[in-house]
């Protein structure tokens, strides 16, 4: 099943609360052309924060949830505001604690973070990351450190040994599904890995080429950084840092700036070195038209990419969470206030390095008690009634 949201014919969502405030108070409901979801959310930060005059949503004037099992208000006034701003805040965000301490935030600079994966307007960013579920389910069992300490194969010894590790399949029928299957106190071998039972598994070719496309993303893999440019006689030189060691790029040029790159034509293939760093060296001939040069990352290797896909899960929109309990893929959690909990606890484990192969994006979070019930009061402002669910058209209607 999929959930769809109640949205306009503009395809504004306006079903929550919070949609609702959006719509009261004249502010953006979606990403400008052009615009990412990030920079939308980063920009609806600096407005909401600077309100003079908000017009919050009240209960039965606005709207009123009227099968609501959980006995939830529609509404949205300044604790929810408060709670949102915090949702928005990152460690980029300007003027973070003057926009707070307006709001009654004044025990400390709380920074949600939580636009870095669950970003607005569907509250998600359609990706994969580690919240470090999977290592809480695992150590909950058998001890702090178990999960870390957990002996998982590398490539090669997977794709040989597929039934010992792999999901089963029509292919690999008898195969035992070790690292998809949550831990028991009788079998410490088991553990629900996630993505890495799918990632370079030829039992399932159809996701591989998504993959490929945003494992840049998933892996947080690093920008290359151009630090000179300069001609000498007749070359052209250009070198820099910020690569991954071993990692092949190209070099491409163009006569004139085009878009996409496919559109360049590739005139060196070269590896970073052990420091990450690169440089190349282009013959230019006096009279020819003007170059433009490119740099572009080839496909990252599937058995040094493998490691990084432990534990990591889809990440779901945090709309309609009040009824969606119990929380987290482990199911672990049943309040909103035990997931916030939750997240104090990973991002201070995630600084200190306790997390295995954790987001980069927990260690941007950074909440004490004062947070708590704010935040709570804006996940709550995103549930509504209006959602309808849509069959899967791969299942039986």
């Amino acid at each position: 099943m999929t959930l769809v949201f109640s949205q306009d014919n503009n395809g504004n969502f306006n079903g929550s609360p919070f949609d609702v405030f959006l719509i009261k108070n004249g502010l953006p409901q979606q990403p400008n052309p052009n615009e990412t979801p990030l920079q939308y959310s980063r920009r609806l930060l600096r407005l909401v924060a600077g309100l003079s005059n908000p017009q919050w949503v009240t209960n039965e004037i606005d709207g009123e949830f009227l099968t609501n099992a959980h006995g939830q208000l529609f509404q949205f006034g300044s604790n929810e505001l408060a709670g949102l701003i915090i949702f928005l805040t990152d460690n980029t965000s300007l003027d973070i604690a003057t926009n707070q301490q307006r709001l009654g935030i004044t025990t400390g600079l709380e920074v949600g973070n939580c636009l870095a994966c669950h970003t607005p307007p569907a509250f998600t960013d359609f990706l994969f990351h580690n919240n470090g579920a999977a290592q809480e389910e695992y150590d909950s069992i058998f001890g702090a450190g178990a999960f870390m300490a957990l002996a998982v194969p590398g490539l090669s010894v997977r794709q040989t040994n597929y039934d010992a590790y792999l999901p089963p399949t029509t292919n690999h029928p008898n195969a035992l599904g070790t690292f998809e299957t949550p831990p028991t106190t009788n079998n410490p071998g088991l553990a629900d890995l996630g993505l890495w039972n799918v990632f370079a598994n030829p039992d399932f070719p159809a996701p591989q080429a998504g993959l490929q496309q945003i494992l840049p993303q998933l892996l947080s893999v690093p920008s290359p950084q151009i630090t000179m440019a300069a001609m000498t006689g007749n070359n052209f030189f250009f070198s820099g840092t910020n690569g991954v060691p071993g990692w092949t790029y190209y070099v491409l040029a163009t006569t004139g700036p085009s878009l996409p790159l496919s559109g360049w034509t590739v005139i060196g293939t070269n590896s970073f070195d052990n420091q990450g760093n690169f440089s190349f060296t282009n013959a230019v001939t006096p009279g020819v038209p003007q170059e433009f040069y490119a740099l572009t990352l080839g496909t990252i290797p599937a058995d040094i990419a493998l490691p990084g896909t432990i534990a990591l899960f889809k990440t779901p929109t945090v709309r309609d969470l009040v009824s969606s309990e119990p929380y987290l893929h482990t199911g672990q959690l049943n309040t909103i206030e035990a997931v916030i909990a939750f997240y104090q606890k990973v991002s201070a484990q995630t600084r200190a390095g306790m997390i295995r192969n954790a987001a980069p994006q927990l260690s941007g979070i950074s909440l004490d008690a004062s947070a708590v019930a704010p935040l709570a009061a804006f996940l709550r402002a995103l549930d509504e009634e209006a959602y309808v669910d849509i069959p899967c058209p791969c299942q039986p209607q």
